[in-house]
């Protein structure tokens, strides 16, 4: 199994944990994990995910992402694949896109081949020591 088989079939677990809709998780942490879905169609389905946090008035985000879930037939999930990455927290401002995304201006953005899977494949790590998908977790719908 590659990396974003991986990813992908990380994301389906958490997926069937929350139901499919956007949401909002919370913990202890003042982050909080926001999971949308931005498009479906028969073949994938994009989702945004992020951990955000309000400090002094603004919006810090710390990643956020945009990922492809490829589908098969039936619907069930295949494989991801990070679209965008984001990062707008102190000391670490990044932007990424996937070589290819057309919302792309400056292909000094594209992160080097296999960056992205890797990325996501540390948050999926860190959503789940986090407690973010505990019973404990503080669920809410998204605004």
């Amino acid at each position: 199994m590659n990396l974003k088989e991986k990813n992908g079939q990380e994301i389906r677990i958490m997926l069937d944990m929350i139901g499919n809709k956007d949401i909002v998780l919370k913990t202890n942490s003042p982050w909080e994990l926001s999971i949308s879905y931005a498009d479906r169609t028969e073949t994938s389905i994009d989702i945004e995910m992020a951990e955000t946090m309000e400090c002094e008035g603004d919006t810090m985000y710390d990643p956020f992402m945009e990922i492809r879930l490829a589908l098969d037939k039936n619907g069930q999930v295949l494989k991801a694949e990070p679209l965008f990455y984001q990062a707008l927290a102190p000391f670490s401002d990044q932007i990424l896109y996937a070589k290819g995304n057309p919302d792309c201006y400056d292909p000094a953005l594209y992160a080097k081949e296999g960056d992205l899977d890797q990325r996501l494949e540390a948050w999926l790590h860190n959503i789940r020591i986090q407690g973010y998908l505990s019973t404990e977790a503080i669920i809410r719908a998204r605004n």
